[in-house]
């Protein structure tokens, strides 16, 4: 089985390795064929929306401290409504990068797939609170040279992702939306799994467009 090698900084002057297979790549985009079978099945008449936001990492953590967001693109698929809810699938992708050491470059993709469940406001018929579960799966593609070792390479972690988001119509079609994720991520052996290394939150304001 073929391994591949990812860096992380996780204190002042100390380094881990994270050790991660290929199989889990394949797991991972099983889950959204599966996920967006889902959602191509379901009755006619789909509500689709498409937004952009900008990622922004929040509290004591290793994306906190040690990345930067460069953007955030979404996606919704609402399949059933009922007086109270609707659900839906939805999708977002978010790339950040590490340059923390000048002699490694480390571009991350962070995928979301999750399901939702948005409430129906009577009196506030602008306002679009929701709650979605789903799986956040981080890629991490490394390039570059520590201590005189190549440790070019790609591999990913991945976790539960809780998703709160509140979105406002500005118009018909236009709608104002702030996210925000909170994702326990699994640790392989290796790292001490601590709130630094495990607990992520990102917020995420953003324009959206209904189709």
């Amino acid at each position: 089985m073929l391994l591949r090698f990812c860096q992380f900084e996780l204190k002042p002057h100390e380094t881990y390795l994270v050790v991660i297979t290929d199989n889990m790549m394949k797991y991972y985009l099983s889950f959204l064929l599966i996920l967006s079978f889902a959602g191509s099945t379901v009755a006619q008449g789909p509500k689709i929306d498409a937004s952009l936001g900008y990622p922004v990492p929040i509290g004591d953590n290793f994306v906190g401290a040690l990345y930067t967001s460069l953007i955030d693109l979404g996606g919704g698929y609402r399949f059933e409504e009922t007086d109270l809810l609707k659900f839906g699938v939805s999708f977002n992708g978010s790339f950040l990068f590490n340059s923390a050491n000048p002699d490694v470059t480390v571009n991350t993709y962070l995928l979301q797939p999750r399901l939702f469940a948005e409430l129906k406001l009577e009196d506030a018929e602008m306002v679009h609170p929701a709650v979605g579960i789903g799986y956040a799966v981080m890629i991490f593609d490394v390039a570059g040279a520590s201590n005189g070792f190549d440790v070019s390479g790609s591999g990913s972690q991945s976790g539960f992702n809780l998703n709160l988001r509140v979105a406002v119509d500005l118009s018909k079609r236009i709608f104002a939306q702030l996210q925000y994720d909170f994702i326990k991520l699994n640790i392989p052996e290796g790292i001490p799994a601590t709130p630094f290394n495990t607990n992520i939150n990102i917020v995420k304001p953003g324009l959206g467009y209904r189709f």
